[in-house]
């Protein structure tokens, strides 16, 4: 998928199909990634259907996000998820 962004930088446009909004997650996940790798030194995979997704260009869409990270709370944190006390072993 490329992506161009306009004269200002801060928008961004696919050149494939794909809802509304999925870019603008596709660059937050990028920035989560980019975290992550730093912090780790390990980098993080997108599986499943946004993998689909992307590699048929968008002609697959499922709506999920998968991830495969070595160490989930590392992930989580620079996506701003917080594990619930409650369910942490």
């Amino acid at each position: 998928m490329l992506l161009s962004s306009s004269a200002e930088g801060s928008r961004y446009h696919a050149a494939v199909s794909l809802p509304d909004g999925y870019v603008e997650l596709l660059i937050r996940l990028a920035r989560a990634f980019a975290t992550y790798r730093h912090r780790t030194k390990r980098k993080a995979v997108v599986v499943g259907g946004t993998a689909a997704a992307l590699y048929t260009d968008g002609a697959f869409m499922t709506g999920v996000v998968d991830i495969v990270a070595t160490d989930d709370t590392a992930f989580h944190e620079p996506c701003g998820i917080h594990a619930d006390p409650a369910q942490v072993p």
